[in-house]
């Protein structure tokens, strides 16, 4: 969706509400009503607040705040359930989130997207602050067991290392140190250089017990979702959208995932990590992945143990399902998705067969004899996005007129054949047909498909 029209929508719901945005009955007319609802009233959500999107949302926390219609919030989030998709009564649950990590600046914005789950894991109540700490000392120094230049060492600390940092004196001449081993101790001050503000750092003693966990609250969490379960092209299926403009390490379903960008998850049998943007790297079951982005990462769930198991390699994610995504109600503008037909064309069988099997009811299938293009819209002006090749197949979803008079198939958002260069079977005639997308502005005709 057009980060513009979504401006057109909201001044629509501001004009009639919600119910009138959605009096369709209609699933796109209930995503529209819920986007710009939710990007209406959730402009600004501070960190560690809930705000109300759309229903069906209900919550248990520790704030007493209404928490009924879309902009109500809440701080203190335990668990957050929200509801699937149901166009006849205007329901699909929306919300977003803000969390603070472990600085002021490291802030995660969550989307929640229909039939999900969240249960807060940390065992925090208020945000743990872990600010980086480099050794600026030439000669290196020493991390040492109390804040004194004779007291025990713990462990050497070399010129350039970085260790987070978990609290300091009053007087901010020593910073208590935590390594990756969990072996802490404190150094002086002057030897290393904050990435960060003193002022963020809580004030111990020598006798202060470490953070009891490194997460702050809902930086660690349990959630289950949905998947494959949109109920039409423009919807998105279930799951959690999450975006921070800094490297952050969260803890989801016990799993570690520490990422910079934009990630699309969802767990149900299995655990996906779709990478939209930026960098991921996943530790499950003592083996560590990384995916960048257009690619996914999956974890299979072993109910015997109650347990994900370990990740698997890193796969193209299914292009035409990340489309549908609200981006736009995320803080920081996302670059196009990275293209793929995966999940749109279905590979040539072994025997050459592609309709064998089908009967009139069965669902629209599409099949190319040879090679074909397949376009960004319905005509020749729109780009060429990839490929139809002998016996691969797909199923339409829609058709339209394009500039040409001719008639096109939409494989996807985004992805359109014409009709008359491929063959047909199944139940076609039930297709809908829908009004044509714009042709791009600076169109040139480019070659015949």
């Amino acid at each position: 969706m057009h980060y513009r029209f979504i401006g057109l929508m909201i001044g629509f719901y501001l004009l009639t509400g919600a119910a009138a945005l959605a009096q369709q009955n209609t699933c796109p007319a209930l995503v529209d009503a819920a986007y710009a609802a939710t990007a209406l009233e959730c402009a600004r959500v501070s960190p560690g607040e809930v705000c109300y999107g759309n229903r069906p949302l209900t919550v248990t926390a520790a704030g007493n705040e209404n928490f009924t219609r879309p902009g109500h919030r809440v701080t203190g989030l335990q668990v957050l359930q929200s509801g699937p998709m149901n166009p006849a009564s205007g329901e699909w649950g929306v919300a977003r989130l803000a969390v603070q990590a472990n600085t002021p600046d490291q802030i995660v914005t969550l989307i929640v997207l229909g039939a999900v789950q969240i249960e807060d894991a940390s065992e925090a109540s208020e945000p743990v602050n872990f600010v980086p700490a480099r050794v600026t000392f030439s000669g290196g120094t020493f991390l040492r067991a109390q804040p004194s230049e004779e007291a025990e060492q713990v462990a050497p600390l070399v010129v350039g290392q970085t260790v987070p940092a978990t609290g300091r004196l009053e007087n901010g001449s020593w910073f208590r140190l935590v390594l990756d081993d969990g072996r802490s101790g404190w150094v002086r001050a002057d030897l290393v250089r904050l990435q960060g503000e003193l002022d963020w750092l809580a004030v111990v003693d020598a006798d202060s017990p470490e953070p009891e966990t490194p997460y702050s609250p809902l930086q660690a969490l349990q959630f289950t979702s949905a998947i494959e379960d949109a109920t039409c092209s423009e919807a998105p299926d279930s799951g959690i959208l999450l975006q921070t403009a800094l490297p952050v390490t969260m803890q989801v379903n016990d799993m570690t995932l520490h990422f910079d960008g934009t990630l699309f998850l969802q767990a149900a049998s299995e655990f996906f990590v779709h990478v939209l943007e930026g960098n991921m790297t996943i530790t499950a079951g003592g083996e560590t992945v990384t995916a960048t982005a257009g690619n996914r990462v999956r974890v299979r769930y072993n109910p015997g143990e109650d347990t994900y198991t370990t990740p698997r390699q890193p796969e193209p994610y299914f292009y035409a399902r990340m489309l549908p995504l609200p981006l736009e109600l995320l803080p920081r503008e996302v670059d196009a998705l990275a293209f793929n037909l995966e999940g749109v064309v279905t590979p040539a069988a072994p025997d050459g067969s592609v309709f064998g099997g089908l009967m009139d009811e069965s669902p629209c299938t599409v099949a190319a004899v040879n090679e074909v293009r397949l376009r960004g819209g319905p005509g020749r002006e729109f780009p060429i996005v990839g490929a139809l090749y002998p016996n691969e197949s797909a199923q339409p979803d829609a058709r339209a007129p394009g500039s040409d008079s001719m008639l096109w198939w939409r494989l996807a958002e985004g992805i359109w054949v014409r009709t008359d260069i491929v063959l047909n079977a199944g139940a076609c005639d039930d297709i809908p047909q829908i009004e044509p997308p714009s042709p791009p502005q600076d169109a040139e005709e480019a070659e015949t498909s």
